[in-house]
């Protein structure tokens, strides 16, 4: 979310109103007493993620980039993990199984920690690219039903 934000506030070169870029986000419209701390926590979010405070600028009810910064996306650099060419894997592993797996099996084929896996999987449970079977250990996972083609990540 704080990347879709980010991106959204780049795209727009002026001040956005805040209950417009809620409704853009989260799909429903604002309520200022019972939106304004997920937005706060949002823009505080982005602002740590970013590395500096005063780049995201609130003011009116309006919010907008610092007119004199300028921000670039860039891929990750050779060698360090990419977050989507792994939770593409971690698809492509599913795919060709043909089976439900569990955490442990996902485990050994790959080289990331376990507590990686589990928040590449919550990720995917969320956005609805696979599904689980089962409860606790007995969990397994599989490619949801229509999403064998292609996925989102």
């Amino acid at each position: 979310m704080i990347w879709k934000f980010i991106n959204r506030l780049m795209r727009q070169q002026k001040a956005v109103a805040i209950d417009t870029l809620f409704s853009e986000l989260y799909g429903m419209a604002f309520n200022p007493i019972l939106h304004e701390r997920r937005i706060n926590s949002l823009i505080d979010r982005a602002r740590t993620t970013l590395g500096d405070t005063s780049v995201i600028v609130r003011r009116e009810g309006l919010l907008s980039l610092r007119s004199d910064i300028s921000i670039r996306h860039r891929s990750a650099p050779a060698g360090e993990s990419n977050i989507f060419h792994r939770r593409e894997t971690l698809l492509a592993a599913m795919r060709n199984s043909g089976r439900p797996m569990t955490i442990a099996e996902l485990e050994a084929s790959f080289s990331c920690s376990r507590r990686t896996l589990q928040f590449d999987l919550k990720h995917l449970l969320r956005s609805r690219v696979i599904a689980h079977s089962g409860r606790a250990r007995r969990r397994a996972y599989t490619i949801a039903p229509g999403q064998l083609a292609s996925s989102d990540v």
